[in-house]
C-alpha cells in the first residue's frame, strides 16, 4: 500500500505495454496508504491538517465499502447449505 510511487516507476520504465496494463491495475486496487502517513509531521512537532484526518477517515469507509460490496457479490453466488 505504501510503494505505490514504485509500482507507477516500473509501469513507465518496462516498456512492455502489457506488464505496464498489470501494474497500473494493481496499482489502483491496492489501498493508497501513503496518505495515513503523518511521522514526519508529528516527528517535526507540526500539527496534522484537519482536511488530511477526515480526508484519510472518508478514503477508510469508502475503501472498506468497497472490499465488503465486491465480497458481497462474490459470496452471493456460493451455495452454504
Amino acid at each position: 500500500g505504501q510503494f505505490g510511487g514504485t509500482l507507477q516507476s516500473l509501469a513507465a520504465s518496462s516498456g512492455n505495454p502489457g506488464l505496464s496494463g498489470v501494474v497500473r491495475g494493481i496499482y489502483f486496487l491496492l489501498p493508497s496508504l501513503h496518505q495515513f502517513d503523518v511521522r514526519n509531521s508529528v516527528l517535526a512537532g507540526l500539527p496534522v491538517p484537519t482536511a488530511q484526518i477526515v480526508g484519510c477517515g472518508v478514503y477508510s469507509v469508502l475503501y472498506a465499502a468497497a472490499l465488503l460490496l465486491v465480497t458481497m457479490v462474490v459470496f452471493q453466488r456460493k451455495d452454504f447449505e
